[in-house]
């Protein structure tokens, strides 16, 4: 299998023009061999060999392979889904800064990108003052807002076909929702845009109004996840599931409870506390015990500072891998 590995990198070696990223797929190789990870790396290596492909156009003719040149070509969510590779890339110090920044970073990139991509449309101008608009000091937005935002309102318009904002219609709003739900908060601020700038009055069809579980049905959500974590095949995938029933529990968002830290837990006269915020929670039995295991895996094999550690170093675990474990308790 090693010796598939390094003729597959050779061959994938040779499309890459840039030494420095060249010699960046070698070490890769070396390392997954060393770590005795060949079954696992041997699949996704053209991928490997595709965003490196993308490293070095940024970095040009012989550039070097640096961590900016790295964080500008790949965004986050790549390099996360890029399991072993982007594993090596932080240990190599090319991934540098907390999750957080490299996130901040990765939006403004893509918000320069999407602005790029229209250029030439008969609504570009309208777009880019949105951007604007978006980016100004009364909105107060972060990064990833205008970037959701922008990305709807850009969406809506391509899809709609039309020459500019003044020609948007209900029908084409409620036709581009049907495909694609996930966009219907964020169209709000471009609507109030298009109203602002034409007085073009346009509605969002409403909601249908979700029934609030039961009590009965919380409690027997929560018994079912309880079970599948203690039948969880592995530590990995209690940890996440424990982590879901977390917020489960204590009504806190799932990215509040993964980027909790060590300091936030405390062990003390046989109680399990929580700190979220300002605020300390006694975490009571069982759920005290699958924490404490949940937690006491991640302190010896990861040496992060999370109560939930990831892949990278000292981030916490993504929503997207907790998502992961269940779908497959729920197609289980």
């Amino acid at each position: 299998m090693i010796r598939s590995l390094r003729k597959k990198t050779d061959a994938l070696a040779g499309i890459l023009q840039n030494a420095d990223a060249r010699r960046l797929l070698g070490k890769y190789v070396d390392w997954i061999v060393e770590r005795q990870s060949v079954s696992k790396a041997l699949r996704p290596l053209p991928k490997v060999a595709e965003m490196l492909g993308r490293v070095e156009r940024l970095a040009q003719n012989d550039g070097a392979m640096t961590s900016e040149i790295i964080g500008k070509s790949l965004t986050t969510e790549e390099i996360r889904r890029a399991g072993l590779f982007g594993m090596f890339l932080a240990e190599r110090g090319f991934i540098t800064g907390s999750v957080q920044d490299r996130v901040a970073a990765s939006d403004a990139r893509r918000i320069d990108t999407a602005l790029s991509e229209i250029r030439g449309r008969p609504w570009e101008k309208a777009i880019r003052q949105y951007a604007d608009e978006l980016s100004g000091p009364v909105k107060k937005l972060s990064l990833r807002s205008r970037r959701v935002y922008l990305r709807a309102a850009v969406e809506l318009m391509t899809f709609a076909h039309v020459e500019g904002m003044s020609e948007l219609t209900d029908r084409h709003i409620k036709h581009f929702l049907r495909s694609k739900p996930g966009h219907r908060a964020s169209l709000f601020p471009w609507l109030s845009f298009v109203r602002e700038r034409s007085g073009h009055e346009l509605c969002i069809p409403k909601k249908a109004v979700r029934k609030e579980p039961t009590v009965k049905a919380v409690a027997n959500g929560v018994g079912h996840l309880v079970s599948a974590i203690k039948a969880a095949p592995t530590k990995e995938a209690r940890r996440a599931l424990v982590a879901k029933l977390l917020s489960i529990l204590y009504g806190v968002p799932l990215e509040h409870v993964l980027s909790l830290e060590r300091k936030n837990m405390e062990e003390l006269n046989g109680k399990v506390r929580l700190r979220f915020d300002d605020d300390w929670v006694t975490v009571d039995a069982p759920i005290d015990d699958l924490l404490s295991e949940a937690v006491s895996y991640s302190a010896n094999n990861m040496g992060s500072a999370r109560l939930f550690p990831g892949r990278m170093m000292n981030d916490g675990l993504s929503v997207g891998a907790v998502q992961h474990y269940l779908q497959k308790l729920s197609n289980a």
